[in-house]
């Protein structure tokens, strides 16, 4: 796994983390918006910048792989975290 797709990863995690979080101390804070919507905006903008940054040159692109177990980890937190918290 390269350097991006772990900090994709990374970000992903902790961005799952938070979503999951928020649903359990506030559920209904999305205003009827899935919560996972909200961490594909986030995946929307890494892979932008990602996107920008290798067409320059600085990094390398992230891989489909990269991608796809990245979202899973942070839908697998999102979901995880109210689930293990006894969500209302």
């Amino acid at each position: 796994m390269d350097k991006t797709a772990r900090l994709y990863l990374g970000l992903m995690a902790m961005a799952g983390a938070s979503l999951g979080l928020a649903d359990h101390m506030a559920p209904g804070w999305t205003g009827g918006v899935p919560s996972l919507l909200f961490l594909l905006g986030a995946s929307l903008a890494f892979d932008v910048i990602t996107n920008q940054m290798a067409a320059n040159g600085r990094i390398a692109p992230l891989s489909f792989q990269g991608r796809v177990i990245g979202f899973l980890v942070g839908a697998a937190a999102a979901l995880a975290i109210p689930w293990l918290g006894g969500a209302r």
